[in-house]
This record gives C-alpha cells, structure tokens and sequence, in this order.
C-alpha cells in the first residue's frame, strides 16, 4: 500500500511511503493409516492438505520418512510430484489450492515379514511455501497398531480341495 502527499514541496523524496504486507494464509495436515496390519502387510496413508485460509496456495512440499521396517512402494496424489530417496519420500504440489480446499497424497510401503514391534508410527510434515499463522497445525502422525496372529503376512490362503472320495460318478 502507498501514501502520497500533495502537493508535492520541497523535499519530494518524503512525499511518499510504501508498507508491504506479506500474505499470510494456514495450511493444515491430517494424516491417516491402516488401521491394523500383519507383518509382510501394505501400509496405506493418506495425507491431506487443507488451505484454511489466507489466500489460494502454490509451491507447498509434504515430506514423509518411512519407519524403519517398512519399503517404499508408491507416492502419489493429484497436482503433486512426488520423488522418493531411500526412505525419503518428498511432494511438491504444482496447482493452485483454493481457501477451503484439500488436497491428497497416499503413500504405500510394505511392512517387513520380520517385523516385531507393536504399533507402526509415521509422521508426515508440511512446509507451507508461504507465512503460515498456525505451524502447529504442519505435523501429522498416523499409528498402526501390528497383530500377529490370526493371518496376515500378505499371504493368501486357498481353500483345501475336496479329496477323491467326495467325488460321485454321473
């Protein structure tokens, strides 16, 4: 915004004044997860970036370091190009998110056959690109908790055949 003076005297160089107001705007996170799994099982999050307001949102990135015990499968989501490095799984999104809209990610990876803790824990931070007016809103974490009985491994049972006998001529 600028002020001006007029008429203008003999010190013009003062007649004026410019104050710049960034746009401050609040993107959110929310996390989701599996909601129980077996070793050798797929993990499924589904991330969503909401734009709470300010003005519509461009340029913000998701990060998401997999858990120790997982594999990473697949990162995708619609306007965003995600990368993975290692464990590392990195989002930029491209398009342009309109105050009170939402945008998701879903990340799969594989849980290890060997895997022997209790609950799988995965955090997914938001780097807004932007001044946000509330950063305790860029975390979220999704917690799965592991059964190990009952099945699961990813494996899959088939039924057991009928044995000879059971079988009648026509």
């Amino acid at each position: 915004n600028t002020a001006v003076v007029t008429p203008t005297d003999a010190t013009p160089a003062d007649n004026s004044s410019t104050v710049t107001t960034p746009v401050v705007g609040n993107l959110a996170i929310s996390k989701t997860g599996t909601a129980s799994l077996f070793p050798g099982d797929e993990l499924v999050w589904t991330l969503t970036v909401t734009n709470e307001g300010g003005t519509p949102a461009t340029g913000f990135t998701v990060t998401d370091t997999l858990p120790a015990g997982t594999a990473y499968s697949l990162a995708s989501g619609t306007d965003f190009t995600c990368t993975n490095v290692g464990q590392d799984v990195s989002c930029l999104y491209a398009g342009s998110l309109p105050v009170g809209s939402s945008a998701q990610i879903v990340v799969r990876a594989l849980l290890s056959a060997s895997y022997t803790g209790a609950t799988v824990s995965n955090t997914a931070v938001l780097v807004p690109g932007r001044p946000d007016s509330d950063s305790t809103d860029n975390t979220s974490t999704a917690v799965s908790p592991v059964t190990f009985t009952g099945g699961g491994g990813g494996a899959v049972v088939l039924p057991t055949p009928p044995s000879p006998s059971s079988f009648v001529p026509t």
